[in-house]
């Protein structure tokens, strides 16, 4: 599950302020399985295809370069997922731009 950052003139077009968030706990596509990373290849972009409503966007992953033969797709699940995740678990993209490098207990302890 992430939470997708809603930018503020696309938040005042929907008149009850609705935050979006996705779980594909119950549906979801091969999506699922793509990992964080602090420099990510994939950019995700809300679409709307068969419903023009503002609340049921699809999600779309689109390449951000070229993408190298075995190279893993990864996206930035963003501020607000790891608001939540980092007090039990730290990323583990690797990339010298690791944003959140420990878990929030040790930043505290530290």
């Amino acid at each position: 599950m992430f939470a997708l950052d809603v930018k503020p003139d696309l938040l005042e077009q929907c008149s009850d302020k609705t935050q979006l968030c996705v779980d594909a706990a119950q549906f979801g596509s091969a999506a699922r399985f793509i990992n964080h990373s602090c420099r990510p290849n994939l950019a995700p972009v809300r679409v709307f295809t068969h419903c023009r409503d503002l609340r049921l966007p699809t999600v779309a992953l689109f390449a951000m370069h070229d993408i190298q033969p075995d190279e893993e797709f990864t996206f930035d699940y963003g501020d607000k997922f790891w608001s939540v995740k980092s007090k039990f678990m730290k990323c583990e993209c690797g990339t010298a731009e690791c944003r959140y490098p420990t878990k929030a207990d040790e930043t505290e302890s530290s």
